[in-house]
């Protein structure tokens, strides 16, 4: 399999559902295919730093739980 990521998101602030780190991104076919300190270069790069990035899965109770329609 090639290293060649589609995207690589450098310096993003990972939150997961138990844990925050610092950490590149290398997006291939649309999907997270690593997660590391250094990755390869990308056919396109974004620096993220100081942004916050974090997988839907994780907050979703917390997301659904403000945006319900009052009674």
């Amino acid at each position: 399999m090639s290293e060649t990521f589609d995207l690589v998101v450098r310096n993003a602030d990972v939150a997961t559902a138990t844990d925050r780190y610092r950490a590149d991104l290398g997006i291939r076919d649309g999907r997270i295919a690593a997660i590391g300190a250094v990755l390869p270069a990308g056919l396109r790069e974004i620096d993220a730093a100081g942004r916050l990035v974090y997988g839907r899965a994780n907050f979703g109770p917390y997301y659904l739980s403000r945006t319900r329609m009052p009674l």
